[in-house]
């Protein structure tokens, strides 16, 4: 009993351990969970029947998996709940015991007949009949398919759409594919480099890409890999490079307070930076807008020469018609004479979702078919417009151009022709539609006033660098202070900050100048370190100078010193000024200013005369001290 007494903490100590969970050996890792790496897009009619495959990948020897077939979805919020993966509907047909790493995990399902012979080593096994209870065209749809794979303890859920369609569509949707880029930082850039550069598609689609994403890649890339992805994926006739329009611009607000300038410039700047990337495709005439437009903005761009815009779903009020909301062109309320497409966030939410890429392009296809499924036999094809981010990556969008081409229910068509495929109000969708504007922006008395000398800058360096590229910075910061809510006091310091570097960029030497005579000319060295070439206009004035030529000159700087030679008089005294003052093109904008000090230093007769007394002087001093020391030499040698 003492013994263990005395022993007492040990047997704590090894129960204690016993309780931790022990970490893998050295090597050992969790294994990968499943995942479905191939997906048919749609049901194939076949000579067995009705049927549709998928394979799975990252299975385990021992993992059994069932297929489950839900009803046809009959809602976008089915198809919401698919890809969120919480969908919850009546069962019609369910299949379990499936070996999922038979046949090289592809598994087949058949619709309305027992299978006979497929291309598997696993005739049995993995061939899935199941039934939808239907027959004919009363089965067309999309239906939710539900992966289920068991491993052990752990229980893995894979939720699919299944597109089935009896007979050909005399009316396949139209679908214009828009692929944005967006990114900003380096490695989102580097990202959706790969992934543009990965796609390949004799079909067509738009890449819409912001200047501020071409911006970024601008002044973390300079003319890069970035450029050229674009330009390769816009290539051909069938696709485009369209703009996204600036985030939060509110052109109509800067029009109305007096910069017209600078609300057009906000959408014209996408092509100068687009050129200084390398991008070598001009954009195309839509609009794409990714966020709430402001009140009256679509009427501005509406004058100024802008037809066709994009904008989101989500932006719109609810039309008079609840049974379809995305599908062709329609007038704006308020628009002027602009067609407008929508998009939809359900796109865009499968292609950032954190699914593989078969299962993200299959899902895709299935959503854009459901909106067929709504109304199948429309006398015109709607027209509806997905977009999918880059970023999605290039895996992504190579399987999804894959699966739009094998769709029949789809037909892929580029966004320029979208806004022709459809009458306006056609198929009982509303003609007009309104938009849930977004307030005016509310600029300060003193931010106006800071914006509009900045502007006024602007033009006039614009009128005085032959190369804008000097210009980049300083425009960019200076539009994002137009468009900002949030730290606009920042972004006009930024600009400020710019606009000083572009004015140091030329300065005037001021080193004095001597001159010999009263009538001489002065060398004026003007120092600019801008690229390209500068057109200034150069002021002189002096005091106590006259200056023999023009006091106002045009020159052109192509050359970081130029040096102009100024006739010029000193009129009395012998000390003058000379002014001088390089201004921009327009004359708007001092560039630089400098006084340059001019010293008169002539040589007088009277000068000559105590100058050559003083060495004679010194000359008769020093050959009367040499001859005394010559005899005081010859009487110490007596």
């Amino acid at each position: 009993m003492s013994r263990v007494r005395r022993n007492w903490w040990r047997l704590l100590l090894v129960s204690a351990l016993g309780c931790i969970p022990l970490a893998p050996p050295a090597g050992a890792t969790t294994p990968a969970a499943p995942v479905v790496t191939s997906q048919d897009s749609s049901t194939d009619l076949q000579p067995t029947g009705y049927f549709w495959h998928f394979s799975v990948g990252n299975t385990q020897p021992g993992d059994r998996a069932a297929v489950t077939l839900y009803q046809h979805a009959t809602s976008m919020t089915d198809i919401r709940k698919v890809v969120a993966g919480n969908f919850r509907g009546s069962i019609l047909d369910q299949r379990s015991g499936i070996d999922p790493n038979c046949g090289e995990g592809r598994i087949y399902v058949h619709l309305f007949t027992t299978p006979t012979s497929l291309p598997t080593a696993c005739a049995v096994v993995n061939d899935v009949p199941l039934s939808a209870h239907c027959a004919g065209d009363a089965c067309n749809g999309v239906y939710p398919v539900l992966l289920t794979i068991y491993r052990g303890s752990h229980t893995y859920q894979r939720w699919m759409l299944m597109v089935f369609n009896a007979t050909a569509p005399t009316t396949p949707l139209n679908v214009a594919w828009v692929i944005t880029a967006t990114a900003t930082t380096a490695r989102d850039i580097a990202h959706t480099t790969s992934a543009l550069t990965a796609i390949a598609s004799s079909e067509p689609y738009a890449v819409a890409v912001s200047d501020t994403s071409l911006m970024n890649a601008y002044v973390q890339q300079g003319r890069s890999t970035y450029g050229a992805a674009i330009t390769k994926a816009t290539s051909g006739h069938v696709h485009s490079l369209v703009e996204i329009a600036p985030s939060n611009v509110d052109a109509a607000t800067l029009f109305a307070h007096q910069l017209p300038a600078d609300a057009a410039q906000q959408f014209t700047f996408f092509s100068r930076i687009a050129r200084l990337v390398g991008v070598t495709r001009a954009a195309s005439p839509p609009l794409v807008f990714t966020d709430l437009p402001h009140r009256g903005e679509l009427g501005y761009l509406s004058t100024q020469g802008y037809r066709h815009v994009v904008i989101p779903d989500s932006s719109l009020t609810s039309p008079t018609s609840y049974t379809q909301t995305e599908g062709a062109p329609f007038s704006v309320l308020n628009g002027g004479s602009l067609l407008a497409l929508t998009t939809t966030d359900l796109t865009t939410q499968i292609s950032t979702a954190t699914i593989e890429p078969a299962r993200r392009a299959s899902l895709l296809v299935g959503a854009l078919s459901f909106i067929h499924f709504e109304h199948p036999y429309w006398e015109a094809a709607p027209t509806v417009v997905a977009i999918t981010p880059a970023a999605a990556g290039g895996d992504f969008l190579h399987l999804a151009a894959r699966d739009f081409s094998h769709s029949p229910l789809i037909h892929l068509t580029s966004l320029e022709r979208a806004f022709g495929t459809t009458a306006v109000g056609a198929n009982g969708l509303p003609t007009i539609r309104d938009v849930l504007w977004r307030d005016a922006t509310d600029f300060t008395d003193g931010e106006l006033g800071q914006l509009k000398s900045l502007s006024r800058a602007d033009t006039a360096l614009s009128s005085t660098v032959s190369s804008n590229d000097a210009l980049t910075n300083f425009t960019y910061t200076r539009l994002v202070a137009e468009r900002v809510t949030v730290g606009r006091h920042g972004w006009l310091l930024a600009a400020k900050n710019e606009l000083v570097h572009q004015l140091n960029q030329t300065r005037v030497d001021e080193s004095p100048i001597v001159l010999t005579s009263r009538v001489s000319t002065i060398p004026v060295t003007i120092i600019n370190r801008t690229p390209g070439t500068s057109t200034v206009v150069v002021h002189f004035s002096g005091h106590h100078l006259a200056i023999h030529t023009w006091p106002t000159m045009t020159i052109s700087l192509t050359q970081p010193t130029t040096v102009l030679h100024i006739p010029i008089a000193l009129l009395h005294g012998s000390v003058g000024n000379v002014e001088v003052t390089v201004m921009s093109g327009d004359k708007n904008l001092v560039l630089a200013h400098a006084t340059i000090r001019v010293n008169y230093a002539t040589v007088s007769t009277v000068g000559f005369v105590l100058t050559f007394g003083a060495l004679a002087v010194i000359a008769i001093w020093w050959l009367r001290s040499w001859r005394r020391a010559g005899r005081g030499r010859h009487g110490r040698t007596a």
